[in-house]
């Protein structure tokens, strides 16, 4: 959003012949023209306001970018690579999971910058992969996913009361892997594609 930082670019790095800055908004910025002639390798700095929805819109363009490097906030990095089973683990996660191989690299400290932010950052690094199943059923695991995500400390047969029926749900979680007793941040993705399977859209309340 700063105008002069991005004009002034080229000159802090000694105007290299094969540098071209686009100044954009990365939310709204088209994706297919910035990209054009890739796949590319991306590394970044988010803003930390709307780092998650960026990364949305980068993760589901396998097409466009192969590796992604960023720095967010701490917390956020840990969420976005944190593994089923961890107590960091959220609906972001599975979007993640669902896209690319998302791993911790490091942390950064708050003296590394100048001023310094009140927050610690994170660098995490994404290699992106095919999806792992059809795009309804992705969509449906996201679905299952978020509803339970939202209630992350019940048992998912609680969590995902609101899904379909109780007998529904208690059906669908024994053909899953007998997941009943288990919490949302203990599953991988492939348990969600599989409750897709066992709960299609049609069977929401």
């Amino acid at each position: 959003m700063d105008g002069p930082l991005a004009a002034a670019l080229p000159r802090r790095l000694g105007n290299p012949p094969n540098l071209e800055v686009v100044h954009g908004d990365a939310l709204t910025l088209n994706l297919d023209r910035l990209a054009e002639g890739g796949p590319w390798q991306l590394a970044a700095n988010l803003p930390y306001s709307v780092g998650t929805p960026i990364l949305r819109r980068i993760l589901a363009r396998g097409d466009l970018v192969t590796v992604l490097v960023v720095m967010v906030q701490l917390e956020v990095a840990r969420r976005l690579a944190a593994p089923a089973g961890s107590r960091e683990r959220g609906l972001l996660s599975v979007e993640v999971e669902a896209h690319a191989q998302a791993e911790f690299l490091f942390s950064v400290p708050p003296r590394c910058f100048s001023p310094p932010p009140r927050v610690s950052s994170g660098v995490v690094r994404f290699v992106m992969r095919p999806p792992p199943a059809a795009a309804p059923a992705l969509q449906r695991a996201l679905e299952l996913a978020a509803i339970a995500f939202a209630h992350r400390r019940k048992k998912l047969a609680n969590a995902l009361a609101s899904a379909a029926t109780p007998d529904e749900i208690a059906i669908a979680l024994r053909s899953a892997g007998e997941l009943g007793d288990v919490r949302p941040q203990e599953l991988g993705l492939a348990h969600w594609l599989a409750l897709a399977e066992a709960l299609p859209a049609g069977d929401c309340s």
